[in-house]
């Protein structure tokens, strides 16, 4: 997969929306993480549209902070990175967020840039 095509949103969301239905709601965003290939800008005009052609996320507003967030916890530098990336674009920073990227700037194993975009992000506005 290239930063050039990335995987569809409906794509994304179809093989989501699958593993809820077979009962692995726990981890609904490990198909998503694709999603943050897409630059934040095209994800947050394409979401809320694709959001609605499923019925599992009709009523959830927080997906895409939850794959965020699954994406600052993954141990693949990529994903973190790439949730990072979304962050600085100017993805909403909340609460559970901010505990993320406060996790993410104490993992010993990630690169110190990655730790100190982290740290740095956590810090923006406080």
């Amino acid at each position: 997969m290239s930063d050039e095509n990335p995987v569809s949103v409906d794509i994304l969301l179809a093989r989501a929306s699958g593993a809820i239905r077979d009962g692995r709601a726990d981890t609904y965003c490990l198909p998503l993480l694709p999603l943050l290939e897409h630059p934040w800008s095209t994800a947050a005009n394409e979401l809320p549209e694709c959001l609605g052609r499923f019925k599992e996320f009709e009523k959830n507003d927080l997906v895409a902070e939850d794959v965020v967030i699954f994406g600052l916890c993954e141990s693949s530098q990529y994903w973190v990175g790439l949730a990072l990336g979304w962050i600085e674009d100017g993805f909403p920073v909340s609460a559970r967020i901010k505990e993320a990227l406060d996790l993410v700037s104490q993992r010993k194993h990630l690169p110190q840039r990655e730790r100190h975009t982290a740290w740095r992000l956590f810090h923006k506005d406080a």
